[in-house]
């Protein structure tokens, strides 16, 4: 049997800063860019220490992450990344 997942550790209420520390390396606490995987699940890669870790997600936590943030007037999403929802939909 596998073990579990880790889960994230943001509310879906939280301001982009702390879903983006949330979703920090665990190893050297840089930015990560993550993909959206089935489980429901996030891959994500360090954008400094090529780290690789996966973490749960719920699915109001999926969609807070695709919420259009007030102050950046943006999506949430890892850059380069948005292709992979199409296969979580």
């Amino acid at each position: 049997m596998p073990l579990p997942l880790p889960p994230a550790s943001f509310d879906p209420s939280d301001p982009q800063p702390l879903v983006e520390a949330a979703l920090a390396c665990p190893m050297c606490l840089h930015a990560s860019h993550w993909t959206a995987v089935a489980g429901p699940a996030l891959e994500c890669t360090c954008t400094s220490c090529d780290h690789r870790f996966v973490l749960s997600v719920t699915g109001s936590q999926l969609i807070r992450l695709t919420i259009p943030d007030d102050e950046a007037d943006g999506l949430i999403i890892g850059a380069g990344h948005e292709g992979g929802w199409p296969t979580l939909l």
